[in-house]
């Protein structure tokens, strides 16, 4: 779903099925911002009028909560709401805020699916035992990298891998994240890394799976396609070359820019004019490749 921003605290939980007594993939998405400073039940009144203009076939297939963004069990609740980006840590919170959810993807709000979303849920099933969260990589730009090139000297955070994770997507089994008091790391992760922390979520999430590497799952690069998979000519995904892009992630505003990514703009801009039951190769497949 595009979000144009509106709107500072809003959690939106999606689950998709074919009906409703199978069993449904949940996606988490947090839209933030100040944009437009609206009352929460304005916010929350604009959501449910632009899911409701799906169409009936599509919303027979889903259901969605609206939620408003709140960060219990802290010290300082404010300090987490303005972390890098206005609550960019809401993510983190997931295994408290949703006791009910046994799992749940979290993705940025500026990505999009090329690919079903079953696909990437299966993923769930591929974790072992110990296993409670599964991300891709970070860029793996051996020139770029900030994980490889600049987390180093004294203001270094350790990291699970050489180029570390990328959190725009997380596969979250929260009934384990709870076992194992995911959420009480919090604190003193920030508390002792603290003047460290460049990517609050990031860097979070870098150093907790430094401490239990046996927590995550890898998931492969075209589950979370950066332009830095493939900047300077260099193909660093190869799996998304061989199997397509599953998720296109625009992050640093690469969706907004002709000159950055012309090809994640266009991308973008096909998705963002489709209309839902319309003919897809006419309006999807063409217009992307006019772009």
């Amino acid at each position: 779903m595009h979000s144009t921003g509106m709107g500072r605290v809003i959690n939106r939980i999606f689950t998709f099925g074919a009906k409703p007594t199978d069993h449904m993939m949940k996606i988490a998405v947090t839209s933030c911002g100040d944009h437009h400073i609206l009352e929460q039940t304005l916010n929350r009144r604009l959501y449910m009028e632009r899911l409701l203009e799906w169409p009936a076939n599509i919303l027979a297939r889903i259901s969605f909560e609206i939620h408003q963004a709140t960060f219990p069990n802290v010290s300082n609740p404010e300090y987490f709401r303005k972390a890098f980006k206005p609550c960019a840590s809401q993510r983190l919170f997931y295994p408290i805020l949703l006791p009910n959810y046994d799992s749940v993807i979290h993705i940025d709000s500026d990505s999009i699916f090329l690919q079903p979303v079953n696909e990437l849920w299966q993923h769930f099933q591929r974790m072992n035992g110990s296993e409670s969260v599964a991300m891709a990589p970070d860029n793996t730009n051996p020139n770029t990298s900030w994980y490889k090139n600049y987390n180093t000297g004294r203001h270094r955070i350790p990291t699970p891998t050489l180029y570390s994770l990328n959190t725009g997507v997380i596969l979250m089994n929260l009934t384990r994240m709870r076992e194992t008091d995911f959420f009480g790391h919090l604190e003193p992760i920030i508390g002792t890394y603290g003047s460290r922390i460049n990517w609050f979520v990031n860097d979070f999430m870098s150093i907790y799976l430094h401490q239990f590497p046996d927590r995550y799952l890898n998931v492969s690069c075209r589950w979370n396609f950066l332009t830095d998979h493939c900047d300077e000519g260099l193909a660093l995904c190869p799996a998304a070359h061989r199997l397509g892009v599953g998720l296109l992630h625009g992050s640093r505003h690469t969706f907004m820019s002709w000159s950055r990514a012309p090809a994640f703009r266009a991308v973008y801009l096909a998705f963002l004019d489709y209309q839902f039951n319309t003919d897809l190769r006419l309006n999807l497949v063409l217009p992307l490749k006019r772009n």
